[in-house]
């Protein structure tokens, strides 16, 4: 008995209908998933009884085909949810029923754009068993050897680097002579695997990670967020004194040049968005899987229980449309920000946000000020061979003007007070921890050819990986030492400083999710996309 669904030959099913092309992919994943599951039971227990391993066992992913004739009248403003030239246009499809949502928003994009169908096939790209969902599920069969366990390994898909790669989003394809063009940055086994690894860093299933995703490498930020979340329903004031739970207002305003230091326009009142009495939140997802109703969650301390088993434990406050936050501790250094960006990248996210502890290098800063990241200087060198230093990573002004609007709303200043406390700036980012404990000559001399006013180590990273995955980015640093001014880290001086920024520092970066949430298109520039061989999808 082969897959419930067969490669097509031909054509496929067409659709002017996306929740209809959704389902149909829905439909053939599940099915040819679930068929190689039952084909792997199957085998296990007719292995076990001395049966014969079973031979040539596959089930494809499906694949969504968008044709395009003619191009004409495509809205300029536009950052995504259209192509360019004339062609065919096709992506493979991993777990159709988590980005629901997210394809069936992007075929209407594309078919608001160039009218026509959109056409669902099952693919020849076959589905490897380990990343078949639902396979974690199937129970251990005692009785079984190693040889025999590799006998029936062989007769299915295995998961092959070969068909796992960035080769789409780091524009290596021959897009202009490619038959069949990318519809989308990743192929469905890049998806999968992803997902996968996702689960196993930070502790939790892909279906609770939220649009909005912050970063930290302190358990005191975490703490923070657990805090706000267990005020979330009660009509208590958070952490920070403001009222919980409102889903803000759209980031947006005037040129983010004009005006300050800070590089913000407009009001940043009604920037940083207005808060309700009631949650937009349901519940709190922790390591574990644990779920917390809203109303009903408890210390951080019975939060956390669980954060020890995963490397990157995350927490997330959910929202029924996705638009919620979640943080994730990722440790440091950048090579632990790009294994995370990498796999988070699949489930496009609206905005991920760096909120760490920098050294100031400004003699006239002041332990506790900020630093809202508008350029990097990339001395991690961890990205460099697939995004070359040559090219310039944009700020995201709506994810600037945001933060520095909650940030005042937060911290209750005023304009010109605020601008004492917070900088905008270039950030250097290095894989050297003690990068101070070089000769004070050699520090000088590369600091007076830079601009940069904080040294940290996993801000640029993000920033880099965001601009190659078209994910926007921000970092809100908090100043933690000043080493080259006669105030290193010391024990005591960092415990005062967490104690004092930490409330501050977190939840301006939350409040600036919420208030982006309720307009987060807004977020996807312009400046992130490719003039050539960009993919139509967001």
């Amino acid at each position: 008995m082969g897959a419930p669904f067969g490669t097509t030959t031909g054509s496929g099913d067409f659709y002017t209908d996306p929740v209809a092309a959704v389902d149909r992919l829905i439909e053939i994943y599940e099915a040819n998933a679930a068929y190689l599951v039952e084909c792997y039971d199957t085998a296990c227990v007719e292995v076990a009884a001395d049966g014969e391993p079973p031979v040539d066992v596959h089930a494809c992913y499906p694949e969504l085909r968008f044709t395009v004739d003619v191009v004409r009248d495509v809205d300029p403003a536009l950052s995504h949810g259209f192509v360019d030239r004339p062609g065919i246009y096709a992506t493979t499809v991993a777990r159709p029923r988590l980005f629901r949502r997210y394809l069936i928003e992007q075929i209407e994009d594309l078919l608001e754009s160039h009218g026509g169908e959109v056409e669902v096939l099952v693919s020849d790209t076959p589905i490897p068993l380990r990343l078949a969902h639902g396979f974690d599920e199937t129970k251990v069969r005692e009785g079984l050897d190693a040889l025999q366990f590799t006998l029936i390994d062989r007769a299915f898909t295995p998961v092959d680097s070969a068909f796992v790669d960035d080769v789409i989003a780091d524009g290596e394809t021959d897009f202009l002579n490619l038959p069949v063009k990318p519809l989308s940055l990743f192929a469905a086994p890049r998806v999968d695997l992803a997902l996968q690894r996702l689960e196993h860093y930070t502790g939790s299933h892909a279906e609770h990670i939220q649009r909005f995703v912050l970063f930290t490498n302190y358990r005191l930020h975490t703490d923070v967020f657990l805090e706000y979340a267990a005020t979330l329903g009660t009509g208590h004031p958070g952490p920070d004194g403001l009222t919980p739970g409102g889903s803000g207002s759209a980031a947006r305003g005037g040129d983010p040049s004009e005006d300050t230091d800070m590089g913000q326009s407009g009001d940043p009142e009604t920037l940083a968005g207005e808060e309700t009495s009631a949650s937009p939140y349901t519940h709190l997802v922790c390591p574990g899987e644990q779920v917390f109703p809203i109303g009903a969650v408890p210390d951080p301390a019975e939060c956390i229980r669980y954060a020890s088993a995963s490397q990157m434990p995350a927490y997330h406050l959910v929202r029924e449309d996705g638009l919620g936050v979640t943080i994730i501790d990722i440790g440091v250094g950048p090579s632990n920000a790009k294994t995370i960006t990498d796999c988070l990248a699949v489930l496009r996210p609206h905005c991920w946000m760096m909120v760490g502890h920098c050294a100031g290098l400004d003699g006239r800063m002041r332990i506790g000020d900020m630093i809202l990241a508008n350029g990097y200087d990339r001395a991690d060198g961890v990205l460099d061979a697939v995004v070359p230093l040559e090219k310039p990573i944009p700020p995201i002004a709506e994810v600037q003007v945001a933060v520095a609007a909650a940030l005042r709303r937060v911290s209750g200043l005023d304009r010109e007070a605020l601008r004492k406390r917070l900088r905008t700036g270039t950030v250097l980012s290095t894989a050297d921890r003690n990068w101070e404990w070089r000769a004070q000559s050699d520090i000088y001399r590369d600091l007076q050819k830079s601009t940069a006013i904080g040294v940290e180590m996993e801000s640029a990273t993000i920033a880099a990986n965001g601009y190659r995955y078209r994910v926007p980015y921000g970092a809100l640093l908090s100043i933690s030492d000043m080493p080259l001014h006669d105030q290193p880290k010391l024990p005591k001086a960092a415990r005062a400083f967490y104690a004092a920024s930490k409330v501050e520092h977190l939840m301006a970066a939350v409040r600036a999710c919420e208030a982006m949430s309720s307009n987060p298109d807004e977020l996807h520039s312009r400046k992130l996309r490719r003039p050539v061989g960009e993919v139509a999808f967001r």
